[in-house]
């Protein structure tokens, strides 16, 4: 059984970087995972060659990628009997709608990663999808109960972090700085607004230049290109503050959505202690786990008294990392989630019959 692999970045080029030892295999969404088992595996490209393609890519892929699903449509007659496994659910979006209207058959597995909306076009969209992955227990319940589709349908997977990532192993340290390194969905006005009050410096990563930076705060900017376009920050550079930061902060803009994960990933393996905006969507309770605090979204004050708090004692930030990372290598880590997208895929089989419809009031 082929599996033809896309998401909404290139794979190809993590599956590279990952292969030269410079990239955490969880950013591979189960691939490698499935090619270790001896399946084959297309990494689809995606790269936006038309119009429309880039036009999609502007729009966040709200209705799909159609570059990239007409490359798997294609792959599709070429290998009969494939399974198109999408780590992200926006890109398929037309080739879901293709299989609901009888018009596809190839089986298509998808993550979820946030709110499931509940309306008309998503219970359609549902039927031509046979298997989902979710990556929090909210999206599962609105699947299986408010959607009703079958609970055999619908999967947990704990995204957890590359535990084996050679980057997680190297030389750590703590050196007194507090560090704000995500870049999707950050609240970063309250995390900038809290910082003058804490008697530590900070590093924090930003898209964007700022004004009223406070002083204990070094801002770290992209590198921009001649046309303006802003490069995305060196990962191997992010790393190495993250192996030399005492305490990780993950200020949320939105919390009605899944956002901070990556960050937290990369916490958790490296034993550092966090503090982070409040949110449904996260599987990871830092506060009941013991390794960091949370804070209410908007709240400088709250942001204020736990970095203050972590920032004056040492013992309770090693207390807290060594806790984070004992719950990852228990609980949350890459290969419980392997272990899972594995068997989602090997339920399809290579010939998997089209799902019962879910609604037909639309």
């Amino acid at each position: 059984m082929q599996i033809l692999f896309c998401n909404n970045y290139s794979m190809s080029d993590v599956r590279a970087a990952w292969s030269q030892g410079a990239f955490p295999a969880h950013h591979l969404w189960g691939a490698d995972g499935l090619e270790a088992r001896g399946w084959p595996v297309t990494f689809v490209p995606c790269e936006p060659t038309t119009r429309l393609g880039r036009a999609a890519r502007r729009a966040g892929y709200l209705y799909g990628d159609p570059d990239q699903e007409a490359r798997i449509w294609r792959l599709a007659h070429k290998y009969p009997g494939s399974v198109c496994y999408s780590a992200n659910s926006r890109t398929t979006r037309m080739l879901q709608a293709t299989r609901a209207a009888h018009a596809w058959r190839t089986p298509i597995c998808c993550v979820f990663h946030h709110r499931v909306p509940t309306g008309r076009s998503m219970r359609f969209l549902l039927n031509g999808v046979d298997a989902v992955i979710c990556l929090n227990r909210r999206a599962e319940r609105t699947l299986t109960v408010d959607l009703g589709i079958p609970r055999e349908r619908v999967t947990f997977a704990p995204w957890g972090p590359d535990l084996r990532f050679a980057g997680y192993h190297r030389p750590r340290s703590d050196d007194g700085f507090i560090l704000s390194a995500g870049k999707t969905k950050r609240d970063l006005d309250t995390l900038l607004a809290a910082l003058p009050g804490v008697a530590a410096p900070a590093r924090v990563y930003s898209m964007e230049a700022r004004d009223g930076v406070p002083s204990n705060v070094e801002l770290v900017l992209p590198d921009i290109q001649p046309d303006g376009r802003r490069l995305q920050f060196e990962f191997e550079s992010v790393l190495r503050d993250l192996r030399s930061a005492s305490i990780v902060a993950i200020p949320l803009a939105e919390t009605n959505k899944l956002a901070g994960l990556t960050e937290l990933n990369d916490a958790l393996a490296l034993g550092k202690p966090v503090v982070m905006t409040r949110s449904d969507y996260l599987e990871v309770d830092i506060e009941a786990i013991g390794c960091g605090r949370w804070v209410d979204p908007g709240d400088s004050d709250g942001w204020r008294g736990a970095l203050a708090e972590l920032s004056a004692d040492p013992g309770l930030r090693d207390e807290m990392g060594a806790t984070g990372r004992a719950f990852a290598e228990k609980q949350w880590n890459y290969e419980l989630f392997t272990e899972t997208v594995v068997c989602a895929l090997e339920s399809l089989g290579a010939a998997v019959a089209r799902p019962r419809r879910i609604s037909t009031a639309f």
